[in-house]
């Protein structure tokens, strides 16, 4: 009777949960389209025959964008997995500067390359570890744990930078550059653009198949109804902040080896922007809802956004007016369609 315990999430999880999850990303990516559309015509010659292609669609600005959306790409998938538990981490723009730092700081010390990337990598997964024992173990509210971590891990690397300065791309190997500013094709950064592509895919999979992610869904649900039914809540939370430390380390190691330093500007007010998107990918701050894909066009309908607005010489602050103008909106239909589904 015991081993048949946790199949039981799985006859009370809502049948419709699929399917609302397909309805919304297919709602954001019509809303992306519409959005690449206005900006295209917004951006083309004044002069009518004019053959040259708008600027919004330019190969030049596609490439910018592309590579610009690397980072948040890949937080989005830790932080739908968390968001999708019940919780939310925002650490996740300090964990991604301190990852940095730690790789950049191995190889100065002539660490080989795979190596320094682990150390980066487990850099991030300790600090999922610290926020996921502060939320699962000792019952902290995620607000508090991440907000700690947050200031714990940017004061770090501010101290570290102030006594020590800004690492040079000169005191790295050019095989670490190569990672983030490698041409490919005639594309710079193409392998940072590959593997922000192989993470939302391989964490869009995964988190939709893999069994023991997948209860994620159900603690977010219902909390505790999950450990009722014999989901071990404390362990699985607890994953799922390890994962996000992890991708906030993946972007961190990547976003280090772009620019070829680390600094303590980097990452910084990262955190709401990916939380935003997640939202507006479909992801419900209440736990229970949202996939990867969706939070990954999440990010590129909220780039789209500013780097279309930028084009029209919008100043950035009105940026910020609109992609959280656009965040309340989202909620709000979330909200409203979730009483019509109970009501």
């Amino acid at each position: 009777m015991t081993a048949d315990r946790p199949e039981k999430p799985e006859a009370v999880r809502p049948s419709a949960l699929a399917n609302v999850a397909r309805w919304r990303e297919l709602v954001t990516l019509l809303i992306v389209l519409a959005v690449i559309v206005f900006f295209h015509a917004r951006t083309l010659p004044s002069q009518p025959g004019d053959p040259t292609p708008s600027v919004f669609l330019s190969g030049s600005n596609l490439k910018s964008m592309l590579v610009g959306i690397t980072s948040e790409a890949i937080l989005v998938v830790g932080m739908t997995i968390v968001i999708v538990g019940g919780g939310f981490d925002i650490s996740v723009g300090s964990v991604l500067a301190l990852s940095g730092l730690v790789s950049v700081q191995c190889l100065k010390l002539g660490v080989p390359l795979p190596l320094a990337v682990l150390a980066g990598l487990g850099c991030g997964a300790l600090c999922g570890l610290v926020n996921g024992l502060l939320v699962a173990r000792l019952g902290m509210s995620p607000l508090i744990a991440t907000l700690g971590m947050m200031m714990a891990a940017r004061g770090l690397v501010t101290v570290h930078v102030q006594r020590y300065g800004a690492t040079s791309s000169t005191d790295l190997p050019a095989s670490f550059l190569a990672l983030g500013q490698g041409k490919v094709w005639g594309t710079q950064g193409f392998w940072i653009i590959l593997i922000a592509v192989a993470a939302v895919l391989i964490g869009d999979v995964l988190l939709r198949n893999l069994r023991w992610l997948r209860q994620a869904y159900y603690i977010g649900g219902n909390e505790r109804a999950a450990a009722l039914s014999g989901i071990n809540v404390s362990r699985v939370r607890m994953v799922t902040f390890i994962i996000c430390g992890v991708t906030a380390a993946l972007a961190g190691v990547l976003n280090s080896a772009r620019f070829g330093t680390a600094t303590y500007e980097a990452g910084q007010g990262v955190e709401l922007f990916v939380i935003a998107e997640c939202v507006i990918g479909g992801a419900s701050l209440v736990g229970g809802q949202g996939t990867v894909l969706g939070a990954f066009l999440g990010v590129v309908l909220v780039n789209c956004v500013k780097n279309g607005l930028s084009q029209l010489g919008v100043p950035p602050d009105w940026q910020y007016v609109v992609v959280g103008g656009a965040l309340i909106v989202f909620v709000t239909v979330d909200i409203l369609l979730a009483r019509r589904r109970r009501g």
